[in-house]
């Protein structure tokens, strides 16, 4: 009998400034989370602290504290290489993104906001939806950066829960397609996890609704749903018509 996946606790988060140029500033993020406002000396008391800074806003695990803070930069050196090196074939593969067709999506599951970049720089209308608040600044945040240098009009971020949304979607708002890459529970301790898949992990938990979201996103999409599985894991819905694979995960696509 397989063991039952351990629930992970609600991590304690502060927001600290980093010099007392941006202590105001970090007052008002501090008050419109709901989170204390730290001091240096009382960092150890965290689990982790939203750092604001001059150019950004981060997110430090005090575990670790001396490694780079978690951001959102969706100019970083790996988001661009993902747009040369054809990382996002499959990915326009699967929402049907070809010659002058740029559908229109919603993707339930922003986290990082990586899948949803890449399909806004194809050139698709692309809605982020993202329930955790804290994840919510850092991607505004990275949106924020991204359009004082350039004029990215295809890329949009709405902080809510993706159930709540999509159930009140106007039958005028349905996107063409709406896509999941829900968290995935890791059962094995062996399978390491990346220090920034780590700290989304306990900000949004493990997803445990996503086959209901799945469920949910079928009836809302006009033409397709996309979920995003680890390459050996069940599907969340049964029978996909169409799967894309390729080294580690895989593209399930539902078609309407």
């Amino acid at each position: 009998m397989s063991k039952p996946i351990a629930k992970i606790s609600k991590p304690r988060i502060g927001v600290k400034a980093d010099t007392a140029d941006h202590i105001a500033q970090a007052r008002a993020i501090a008050a419109q989370l709901q989170l204390p406002l730290i001091e240096e000396s009382e960092f150890k008391a965290y689990d982790f602290q939203l750092l604001v800074q001059e150019d950004y806003l981060g997110l430090v695990d005090n575990a670790q504290p001396k490694t780079k803070p978690l951001l959102i930069d969706f100019l970083s050196a790996k988001n661009l290489w993902r747009q040369k090196a054809g990382g996002q074939e499959l990915l326009a593969k699967a929402v049907g993104c070809k010659g002058n067709h740029k559908p229109s999506i919603i993707d339930t599951t922003a986290g990082l906001g990586r899948d949803a970049f890449v399909l806004a720089n194809l050139g698709c209308s692309v809605l982020m939806l993202e329930r955790s608040p804290i994840m919510s600044f850092l991607l505004q945040d990275g949106l924020r950066r991204l359009q004082s240098v350039a004029n990215f009009v295809h890329l949009r971020l709405q902080q809510a829960d993706a159930q709540d949304y999509l159930a009140k979607l106007a039958e005028a708002d349905r996107p063409e397609v709406i896509y999941l890459d829900p968290m995935y529970p890791h059962r094995s301790k062996s399978a390491l996890v990346k220090k920034e898949m780590r700290m989304l992990r306990a900000l949004v938990g493990d997803d445990q609704d996503a086959s209901s979201l799945a469920e949910l996103a079928l009836q809302k999409a006009c033409k397709r749903v996309v979920i995003k599985r680890p390459k050996l894991a069940e599907p969340l819905l049964p029978k996909p018509q169409i799967q894309f694979s390729g080294k580690t995960s895989r593209f399930d696509v539902y078609l309407k």
